[in-house]
Parts: structure tokens; sequence; C-alpha cells
């Protein structure tokens, strides 16, 4: 073996041929994924029509999948091509604060845009009047407190606490890799417990426009009502029955200006309600497709480091990223004032 191939070896892990594909690919998702939440957070910011108490916490979760796109995604992939990090130990530490805040940071908020989605449709009168600023930022900063609480410590002191710094400057991976312990605490908080909140409250929102479906329905059996004006009187009279029957008729004095007639805004809020329902679906669905292979291998891997293949799991980490790419391309679809910025900002 010649010094050529021995620097070939060090210097790239896959063929040139699979090493440029791998690049031009995971370039293109860092540019997705930070020109997509970029134009989220552009919306929000020219557009005041989607700056509503609720759209505050897809913006929350387009900060945290854009810090992804421009931060994340870039420093990995000079590292996954060559196998080596070659920036140093602060910047590695730097690089997995923000890699672990930011992903479980997104999480956090799908699941209080699941809190305030059920609340909005559950309880929709007390929670209107309860809603505040305050009560908006705590639900804001939140997330981003507990994953940097749960994380950035662990990540930086963790060496320094065990006494075990074992990793070699080319290396970059999280000091506490082989600590089940604390890689069960932390899946904890950034997929069990967000995916258990997350599940029950879909749960409870599919019963609550499921119950309102059916009282709707039954509501629709109710004989029909018409309304007859008699310009003599100055009143309105209704005619109730099945089908106009001029034989039989049961007279009620309206005084004009009522609401008989009008729309009902209740079936109004029904059906907004409903689509509420099916858009949080949808982005639930596309979160544990995203993360739950991950989740599932991190917790296998640190029990036993040979019981999967690593491109299985490079494959799946890569998943986890995807997630930031598609939740901007989400929002147009599943929202429609969302859409209309968008449009209008391009």
């Amino acid at each position: 073996m010649n010094n050529t191939t021995t620097v070939n070896e060090v210097n790239l892990m896959f063929s040139l041929e699979v090493t440029i594909t791998i690049g031009i690919l995971s370039t293109l998702l860092a540019v997705l994924t930070t020109g997509g939440n970029l134009l989220v957070l552009l919306a929000f910011a020219t557009d005041s029509t989607i700056r509503k108490f609720g759209d505050y916490f897809i913006l929350n979760l387009a900060v945290a999948d854009f810090i992804i796109g421009c931060l994340c995604i870039p420093p990995y992939i000079p590292y996954l091509l060559t196998g080596e990090w070659s920036i140093g130990r602060f910047f590695c530490k730097f690089w997995l604060v923000l890699d672990y805040v930011a992903p479980a940071t997104s999480t956090l908020a799908v699941c209080v845009i699941s809190i305030d989605r059920y609340l909005s449709v559950a309880y929709a009168i007390s929670y209107k009047g309860r809603q505040s600023n305050r009560l908006r930022n705590m639900m804001l900063v939140t997330p981003w407190v507990i994953t940097f609480c749960v994380f950035c410590p662990a990540i930086v002191f963790w060496e320094m606490v065990s006494g075990v710094d074992d990793l070699p400057e080319s290396v970059c991976v999280i000091p506490y890799h082989k600590n089940l312990g604390y890689l069960l605490f932390g899946g904890f908080v950034e997929f069990i417990l967000p995916l258990t909140i997350i599940i029950t409250l879909n749960f409870l929102l599919f019963l609550n426009v499921r119950k309102r479906s059916r009282i709707g329905i039954t509501g629709q059996s109710r004989p029909s009502v018409f309304t007859v004006s008699d310009a003599r009187s100055g009143t309105e009279s209704t005619q109730v029955g099945d089908t106009p029957n001029p034989g039989r008729q049961i007279h009620l004095p309206v005084p004009i200006g009522t609401s008989l007639g009008k729309p009902n805004k209740g079936n109004d809020k029904f059906s907004r309600d409903r689509r509420v329902a099916k858009s949080l679906f949808t982005l639930v669905f596309i979160f544990v497709i995203c993360w739950m292979p991950f989740e599932i291998m991190s917790m296998v891997l640190s029990v036993s480091p040979d019981a999967i293949h690593p491109t299985v799991f490079e494959v799946a980490f890569w998943i986890l990223w995807i997630n930031s790419t598609v939740n901007p391309i989400l929002y147009p679809f599943l929202h429609t004032r969302i859409r209309k910025a968008f449009i209008k900002l391009i």
C-alpha cells in the first residue's frame, strides 16, 4: 500500500463518485432546510395576519429548524465525507450543543403546538380568555430552557465530572455516548415525553371532533324551518315541518331582526376545528416517522454497539434532520393564512 492510497483512505470515507453524490445531496438538504424555514421567518416578519397567538408556536418551530439547516447540517457534511473532525474540540462542543438542543427544541415545539391546538378546540372560550403575551412567551421559551439544561451541561462538562476523556481530537460525538442512563434520560426528554403528550392530545382532539360531528349529524334530522314575512303586521312567522304543508301550519311570531335564517357560526367553527385536527395529525405523523428510527437505534447501540450497521444508523440520523426540511413545506399546505403569506412574499 503506497502513501497516496493511505492519504485517500484517511481523507475519504467513500469512493469519489459516492463522495460527490453525498456531498451534493447533503448540501441541497442544508440549503432547502435553511431556505424553507427562512421563508417562514420572513413571512412572519412581513405579514401581520399570521401573528395570532397560536402562530407564534409555529414560528418557534421554524427558528429551531432554521438553526438545524444553517448551523447543524453544514459542519457535519465534511465530517461525514472524511471521517475526521478537523476544526477542534471547542467547535465540536459548540456544534454538539446546537445539534442536540435545536432538534430537541423542535420536538417540544411540536408538543406545544399540539397543546395550543387542543385547548383552542376543546376549551375555546376559557383558553381564549387566558391568552396573553406572558403566557405566549412562557410557552415559547420553555422548550429552549428545558433542552438547554438537559444537554448543554452534559456535553460541555461530562469529561470534567466523570474524569474520563477517551475521545481523540478527530472524533466529535457526545461524551456520554456509552452511558445508557443519560441516553435514556435525553431520549425521554426529546422524544418519549413529547410523543406521549402529542399522541394523547391528538386522540382527545379526535374524540372531541368526532363527538361534535355526531351531534351535527343528529341535528340535521330536525324538521325544516320556513320563514314567511307578513308586511301588514310587521312580523315574521315560522312554519315548522318536514315539507311545506299549507294544510297544517304552526305559526310562531318572530320579531324582525332575530337570527333565524342567518348562517350558523357554530358550523363554521366546527369546520375550522376539523381542519386543525387534520393538519395537526399530519404534522405529528411526519414527526413520528422522522424521529422514531433514530431514537430506537440510539438506545439499541448504547447496549449493543454492533447490533446496527453504521450505514443504517447514518440514514436514520439524516431522516431526523429531514423533518426540519419537511416542516416549512407542510405549513402552506396545512394553513391557509400561511399559504397566502408565502404567496405574497414570493
